[in-house]
């Protein structure tokens, strides 16, 4: 028996937003865990990719407008190590404002 995903699957409107809004929390949680991962010995790594995963499933339901989201949070993954934090933030934020962006033209019905 082959099973297929049917293409009509979609997303309330008003579950997008409570995502988009948790979405911003959670880059606000990576800043923390980045900065503070020294003095607390945790990689903020596995938070990160698990974020990663999480934003392309659910790229579809907006979309692709979380591309550019996916983007730069992929460059934080790979390069927070090796870049001012400064900058990595400075990333984080510019996620904050795309994120708040698609949330602020999300239509109301």
């Amino acid at each position: 028996m082959d099973f297929e995903l049917q293409s009509d699957i979609f997303l309330p409107l008003n579950q997008k937003k409570e995502y988009l809004q948790r979405l911003i929390g959670k880059m606000t949680k990576t800043m923390h865990l980045i900065e503070e991962e020294v003095e607390t010995g945790f990689s903020p790594q596995l938070f990160i990719y698990g974020q990663l995963l999480e934003i392309k499933a659910m790229a579809e339901y907006f979309d692709n407008e979380l591309i550019e989201v996916f983007a730069k949070l992929k460059t934080v993954y790979d390069n927070y190590k090796e870049i001012p934090f400064t900058e990595t933030r400075k990333l984080l934020l510019e996620i904050r404002r795309k994120i708040n962006f698609i949330l602020d033209n999300l239509k109301t019905p």
